[in-house]
């Protein structure tokens, strides 16, 4: 997808966030995005002129370079010993995840992150890399950080950061996009409660969950703080009367750290909800340790 962006305009030189508008994609995926480039500038088809600034390679231009790189790095391994040869050979070639892995379900742990993506650790280490799954923001599905997951394998590549390196053992990186939840690690969620323009929401105090929760009308409250507030007040009279009691609790609520019951989980446009079942107080009172 990035190396047709630049065969569509061969003669163009793009920055960074000129890519990153012209692919659709997020802020969060800038670093991944320049793992890719610099994979596509090794490989020699496209070149970056100055800092952050990338061009196609012209076929003359990249043959001679080729051609120039070939010549050098064959008088470099002759001029070594046997083992620095070897040592040379498994740097320049890592190793690549087996066909069985690609297509493959696998399990494990997802770990998110605040950006929106996620590493799932695999149950059993993948042949061929020591590294976790990689899960870009648009492949997360309805997942979220700490969750038993099954993913499938979508693509691999070697990891370019070792491929430099005298230390580093060669590895791959490996991509894969959540099919299932197997086991929910968040049935609730502690956060503070904050009043919205459409509707209430709950900002969770885990960072690596990375969405706002929705608080449908009426679920502002626990159920017995619900009844004894009805009990005092009265029962709100019709479609006006039930607004205004919404927004009076949620005036008194905004602010207020709480416990919420996750009853819908994120899928794709779609944040997650759930509904209060325990007010925990205010930052400053005594005794609520988040």
């Amino acid at each position: 997808m990035v190396l047709e962006l630049f065969h569509k305009h061969p003669e163009r030189t793009f920055r960074i966030h000129e890519l990153v508008r012209e692919l659709g994609l997020r802020s969060s995926q800038t670093h991944e995005l320049r793992h890719v480039l610099n994979d596509l500038s090794k490989r020699h088809k496209i070149r970056e002129s100055k800092k952050s600034h990338f061009s196609l390679v012209s076929p003359r231009h990249a043959g001679k370079k080729l051609k120039r790189e070939t010549w050098q790095k064959s008088k470099t391994m002759e001029a070594r010993p046997a083992i620095d040869r070897q040592r040379t050979r498994d740097r320049w070639s890592a190793p690549s995840v087996s066909n069985e892995a690609h297509g493959n379900i696998v399990s494990g742990r997802l770990v998110g992150h605040r950006d929106g993506y996620g590493f799932v650790v695999p149950d059993r280490p993948l042949e061929g890399t020591d590294q976790d799954i990689f899960i870009p923001p648009g492949a997360m599905g309805p997942a979220l950080h700490g969750d038993l997951v099954e993913v499938q394998v979508v693509r691999s590549r070697p990891d370019w950061r070792t491929r430099f390196s005298r230390t580093a053992k060669s590895s791959t990186r490996v991509e894969g996009r959540v099919l299932r939840v197997a086991e929910r690690a968040q049935k609730t969620v502690v956060g503070e409660f904050h009043i919205g323009a459409r509707s209430s929401y709950v900002v969770p105090f885990e960072r690596r969950i990375p969405y706002e929760i929705i608080i449908p009308p009426g679920q502002e409250r626990p159920p017995a703080e619900q009844a004894r507030h009805r009990q005092f007040v009265g029962e709100p009279q019709g479609r006006q009367g039930r607004r205004a009691e919404q927004k009076a609790a949620g005036g008194e609520m905004d602010g207020v750290i709480v416990d919420v019951e996750l009853i819908e989980f994120p899928r794709a446009g779609v944040q997650p909800r759930g509904r209060v079942i325990e007010i925990l107080g205010r930052r400053n009172e005594f005794g609520v340790d988040v």
